[in-house]
């Protein structure tokens, strides 16, 4: 058995040939295993974890969501209106994927999907509440850093129906429709927007269908 190595920055640095290993990095000097076969393990891990936990149909999908050079991980169970998308990120200095989180929760997006910016770590949550003669329409836009997903922006429309009036907001602040606009337009502007969905995913059943997503 292997023996737990620091941190894969710099034990990666040391020796070529780890791999990851639950949540600590295993010395395999006698292997030929890569820093990039090393993250591979470690989401192989992590999917084979998620599948044993059966919460549903899972699916999931390799890309590049925050500013470092190590792709992630997006998981959803399912595309109904509750049903949002779970973030992960291979955290170089520690070794381990850790979960994308915000103050609230772990899980963004509805009905199996979210947009973001690929390598900016930026991503948008729209969602929307009605009554009978109103209506809110909400943009949240989120910056990660590290493993902390936090509101950059929230944008809100508030539409009464009944007058046909709108009344915009920026982070509970009223404005005018023109700052309401400019801040959609900053965001669109940031780059090119990808859409993920539960249905685009690859789904996983077992662990062959693990190895199809990582290794193939």
């Amino acid at each position: 058995m292997g023996k737990t190595c620091y941190q894969v920055n710099v034990e990666l640095e040391k020796n070529p040939y780890s791999c990851f290993d639950g949540y600590s990095i295993v010395d395999f000097s006698e292997q030929e295993v890569t820093p990039d076969v090393a993250i591979d393990n470690a989401y192989q891990k992590l999917l084979e974890a998620l599948l044993l936990e059966d919460k549903g149909e899972l699916h999931a999908c390799k890309l590049y969501f925050d500013d470092d050079e190590f792709y992630d991980v997006a998981t959803s169970y399912g595309d109904g209106h509750m049903c949002g998308i779970v973030l992960y990120r291979f955290n170089v200095e520690t070794g381990e994927v850790e979960n994308i989180e915000s103050e609230w929760d772990s899980m963004f997006g509805f009905y199996g999907g979210l947009a973001y910016i690929p390598y900016q770590g930026v991503f948008k949550w729209d969602y929307d509440r009605n009554q009978v003669d109103r209506s809110w329409f909400y943009d949240d836009f989120y910056r990660v850093e590290g493993k902390r997903a936090t509101i950059e922006k929230r944008l809100l429309d508030d539409f009464r129906w009944d007058l046909d009036v709108h009344t915009y907001y920026i982070d509970d602040a009223i404005v005018t429709k023109k700052e309401y606009d400019d801040a959609k337009k900053y965001y669109a502007d940031l780059g090119e927007w990808s859409v993920l969905y539960y249905g685009d995913m690859q789904p996983i059943q077992n662990k062959s269908d693990i190895s199809k997503l990582l290794f193939d």
